[in-house]
């Protein structure tokens, strides 16, 4: 059981960071 909520929470926290990325991405279009 704690090892699904573990796992759960860094899904979540690995999602959290992908879209804080794109977000950075789009902001940052011109340096690619």
């Amino acid at each position: 059981m704690a090892a699904n909520i573990a796992e759960g929470l860094g899904k979540r926290r690995y999602e959290n960071d992908c879209k804080r990325h794109l977000i950075y991405a789009r902001k940052n279009v011109a340096t690619f």
